[in-house]
This record gives C-alpha cells, sequence and structure tokens, in this order.
C-alpha cells in the first residue's frame, strides 16, 4: 500500500513517476480530468483495512470501509469520465459504490454458509 500512497503523491505533486503502465495511465487522468486525491486516499486507507483485521464487528465499521474502498473508487471512475462532479453525484457514486460492496459481501455469506452445510 505504500507503494501506492508513493505513487499517487508523485502524481499530484508533479514528482518523478513510477515506470508503470497503471500509474502513467493514473497520471494521464489526474492530468486530464483533475479527479480528487482524497478519494484515491480513502481508497488506500480503506484497504489497509484488509491487511489490519478479518471482519468488521460493527455496521459503522462496514459501512466507513465499503464508502472508502468501493465508493471511493466509484467516485473517482465517475470523475475519469465526467471531471468535477456535483455533490449530488458524489453522494449517489458513494451510494452506488456501498452496495456493491455490500452485495458483494451478502454474495460471499451464502457460498461460504452453503459450503458449511454441505
Amino acid at each position: 500500500m505504500q507503494w501506492w500512497r508513493d505513487a499517487i503523491e508523485a502524481i499530484y505533486t508533479n514528482a518523478d513517476l513510477r515506470k508503470h503502465g497503471v500509474v502513467e495511465a493514473v497520471a494521464e487522468t489526474v492530468t486530464r480530468r483533475g479527479p480528487t486525491r482524497e478519494h484515491f486516499d480513502r481508497l488506500i486507507d480503506g484497504r489497509m483495512v484488509d491487511l489490519e483485521r478479518e471482519m468488521h464487528v460493527t455496521l459503522e465499521e462496514l459501512t466507513d470501509y465499503t464508502d472508502a474502498t468501493s465508493g471511493s473508487l466509484i467516485i473517482l471512475a465517475m470523475e475519469a469520465i465526467a471531471g468535477t462532479l456535483e455533490e449530488a453525484a458524489v453522494e449517489a457514486g458513494r451510494h452506488v459504490g456501498n452496495a456493491w460492496t455490500l452485495t458483494g459481501i451478502l454474495r460471499a455469506m451464502l457460498h461460504f454458509f452453503y459450503r458449511k452445510a454441505g
């Protein structure tokens, strides 16, 4: 994750970029469309949770996680397509990302319980 933190920092501070196809493509998108750095930072922070613990204990922790990961990713995708977004669009993107992740978690739980019962 530190590798990505450093890459995003380089992109937004116009430092020397890593020679990596994805980093170069993100840098080009940042130049053309100006996606909000905060969403990159939140996405990385959210994925750090994956390395720190196995489960989310409260509903608030789970929604914070879904918002940081999928919510931020959807917003970044929307900004990459449309540029600067109005607050209502950001909020809609956040909700879509949260719903997507919660749906995936529910599907995974069903698979887990089905395997346990079988």
